[in-house]
């Protein structure tokens, strides 16, 4: 007669461990794109916060606010994927890190926040654009 409790009690043990580091495995992955994104998006507003000092910096900054509706876009997707997936390891019942829990609601909340930072930013472009005429004609 053949006892398989031995052999059944290791397969599930593996399959347990294999399991866990694929959780593992994927809320690290999670982690690094959600940081890239967050680092992504940081950037995009410390490129809209800056002021132009030059004619030439304000052309630049203007290209770039004209530009940052696409790149939103593509940011969206990022956090769309980002979501998702924490969403599949949350439905594992992982626990994740108050930090982890902050970064998503943040990346959730960043188009938002960079559209109003456009708006603002385009506003204030429109006063540095009557400075620089107005230099100008002096």
């Amino acid at each position: 007669q053949i006892v398989c409790k031995d052999a059944r009690r290791t397969l599930a043990s593996k399959r347990g461990m294999t399991a866990s580091l694929l959780i593992d495995r994927l809320v690290q992955r999670l982690r690094n794109q959600m940081e890239e994104t967050y680092s992504e998006f940081q950037g995009l507003l410390a490129q809209l916060v800056k002021v132009p000092r030059t004619v030439a910096e304000y052309v630049e900054m203007k290209n770039s606010v004209q530009s940052t509706p696409k790149r939103l876009n593509q940011m969206r997707q990022n956090i769309v994927r980002d979501v998702e997936l924490y969403d599949r390891i949350e439905s594992f019942l992982y626990k994740f890190s108050a930090k982890d829990m902050r970064i998503r609601w943040q990346l959730a909340a960043c188009p938002a926040e960079a559209l109003a930072e456009v708006g603002r930013k385009v506003r204030a472009l429109q006063g540095y654009h009557a400075d620089f005429v107005g230099a100008l004609k002096a």
